[in-house]
């Protein structure tokens, strides 16, 4: 699924069918290319192995209780609107920008990010060596061309 379909879907619970709110956006732990969490508006996260099931329509988690506050300074920043992957410039670990991050393609089964779109391409999921405020960092590969912005 991608993170534009995934924003804005309601956060609903199984057990009560309450919508707790929706998705604002997703932590990313680069080291393992996953999604770890969910970032909920209004506020809080869900934890990505806490979701019953992601479907085009809802998140389904099990019950309220699986929304919590933010508990790791990732979180944090994600939960503050601090790390908004979508529109960031991505570069390379050799410094080479190569345009902005279109959009993120998620497995939502496993929180594996297969891919990166950017304007011109996809990258794969695989690459990415780091997220943060300003920028989202790529493995450099041979093929890379700088952009000429």
């Amino acid at each position: 699924m991608r993170l534009r379909d995934l924003r804005g879907l309601p956060v609903i619970a199984v057990d009560d069918a309450s919508e707790l709110g929706h998705v604002a956006g997703v932590v990313v732990e680069p080291s393992t290319a996953t999604v770890v969490a969910y970032t909920i508006a209004p506020g809080g996260v869900v934890p990505f192995g806490s979701a019953a099931s992601t479907g085009t329509d809802a998140v389904m988690v099990p019950n309220p209780s699986v929304v919590r506050e933010a508990a790791t300074p990732t979180e944090r920043r994600a939960a503050e609107h601090d790390l908004q992957l979508l529109g960031q410039l991505v570069l390379t670990d050799h410094g080479d920008a190569l345009g902005p991050l279109v959009d993120l393609q998620i497995d939502v089964e496993t929180g594996r990010v297969l891919g990166l779109a950017l304007a011109d391409r996809m990258l794969a999921g695989d690459d990415l060596v780091g997220v943060g405020t300003f920028t989202v960092v790529v493995r450099h590969r041979d093929d890379d061309r700088p952009s000429l912005t």
